[in-house]
């Protein structure tokens, strides 16, 4: 009797239990979505997005605290973002279709599209990006409106950005133009001023790397600001032989350009750059020479090692794809040699006789060939007073005093400078000096 019960209940239980197991069982079996909030050999590394086992997940990743299950909360928390087709992308995969991108248009639309769930690397990388599209392709209006909402999501996140994001925000904004033209040129340029203040404050920790990039950004974008040039001048003096030679040919350039003259600064990059000239190339030495020059320095720069460096350009087929500027850069920057120097001071000289030069480009080949003793000279000096002929405003406005003095130096060298070169001179010298 009893053993009939037993085995009425078991007939009874036993495919319950069965049915019970064998559900659970294929719960653990199935594969659910974990966030990684610690490297997993084998698995991934912390932030990474993984499909394992239930079982596994609950009974070791969950309670030794490895992960998270994928949940909206979790996935939001960990910087993930969702396609219009539901699939989730992970902070990795989103930094990648931001750098892949093959156009604005692309990377607007990435931009658009999971711009919320951009973190400070991804920040920096959509512009820097931009920066470097904007070199190929023109920004069109359309898509110039379309980056306004980006603009204010730059200036939510600007306060956590740390000073290298900021930089390469910076660099790839003034890449872009917008600074520059545009209907919102203005609004972008207050965007770029905010940059600038937030790199202003935390300059004593930026690299060299970064101080460069932030002085040319700014010079780029045509957005000058006093304050952060004083801050990287003072910070960049101390320190100029950390910088390497491209990083103080832009350092010089920009303040060069921006019109901010720091002697002190500039002083030390001539010390350091003379130290070492062999590092740069050809056209960083006719950037740093350019930015001496435009400055007042132009007849300080040339030393031995510059010199050689220029002549050996000098002697390459280079020179016919210099700008008339970087010519007379290259003849300032030779100045007085050897025979070397002398055939160097012949290309030139040849080249210079092909083309049209303007005033203050006459003037400073003119002086460099004097200085060398070179029959140019007095090639420049007629060339110079035939441009000045006829002029309504007599000529040489533009010159600096420096370049007034030793201008008149150069013709008292020739010997014979021509009677409207000599009464112009007096004219702007007195002018000068009264």
């Amino acid at each position: 009797m009893m053993r009939t019960l037993l085995r009425t209940l078991l007939l009874a239980v036993l495919p319950a239990a069965a049915v019970a197991f064998a559900a659970k069982n294929r719960v653990a079996q199935q594969m659910i979505s974990v966030v990684l909030k610690r490297e997993v050999q084998g698995l991934g590394v912390a932030g990474d997005l993984v499909k394992v086992k239930a079982a596994y997940a609950e009974n070791v990743l969950v309670q030794k605290g490895l992960g998270d299950l994928a949940g909206e909360a979790v996935l939001k928390d960990a910087g993930f973002s969702t396609t219009g087709q539901g699939d989730t992308i992970g902070p990795r995969q989103l930094t990648s279709m931001i750098s892949k991108s093959n156009g604005l248009d692309r990377l607007i639309d990435i931009q658009a599209r999971h711009g919320e769930a951009f973190d400070g690397w991804h920040t920096g990388c959509f512009w820097h990006t931009l920066g470097k599209h904007a070199k190929r392709e023109k920004l069109s209006e359309p898509a110039a409106l379309a980056l306004l909402p980006a603009r204010e999501e730059l200036h939510l996140k600007l306060p956590d950005l740390d000073a290298r994001t900021v930089v390469n925000i910076a660099h790839g904004l003034a890449n872009s133009g917008l600074t520059r033209s545009g209907t919102h040129a203005e609004e972008w340029t207050a965007t770029f001023a905010s940059l600038q203040a937030s790199l202003q404050e935390r300059s004593d920790l930026m690299k060299p790397q970064e101080l460069a990039n932030a002085a040319w950004a700014s010079t780029k974008a045509h957005c000058r600001s006093p304050a952060l040039f004083d801050a990287i001048a003072e910070i960049t003096t101390p320190r100029v032989d950390e910088f390497n030679a491209q990083e103080l040919s832009n350092v010089a350039w920009a303040f060069a350009e921006a019109r901010h003259t720091d002697p002190a600064l500039f002083e030390a990059i001539k010390r350091s750059a003379t130290m070492r000239i062999s590092d740069f190339s050809p056209q960083g030495l006719r950037i740093l020479s350019s930015a001496f020059l435009s400055i007042g320095f132009p007849y300080k720069w040339a030393t031995k090692e510059t010199q050689a460096a220029a002549s050996s350009s000098a002697h390459s087929d280079s020179l016919r794809s210099l700008s008339n500027e970087e010519l007379a850069v290259m003849a300032n920057t030779l100045g007085p040699g050897g025979t070397d120097a002398g055939r160097s001071f012949d290309a030139l000289a040849e080249e210079a006789g092909r083309r049209q030069l303007g005033e203050l480009e006459l003037i400073s080949l003119a002086v460099s060939f004097a200085s060398a003793l070179h029959p140019a000279a007095r090639t420049m000096l007629e060339r110079l007073a035939t441009e000045l002929e006829g002029r309504s405003d007599g000529g040489l406005g533009a010159s600096s005093p420096d370049e007034l003095a030793t201008l008149a130096w150069a013709a008292a060298v020739v010997h014979r400078p021509t009677d409207i070169l000599i009464s112009t001179l007096t004219d702007r010298l007195s002018g000068r000096l009264n």
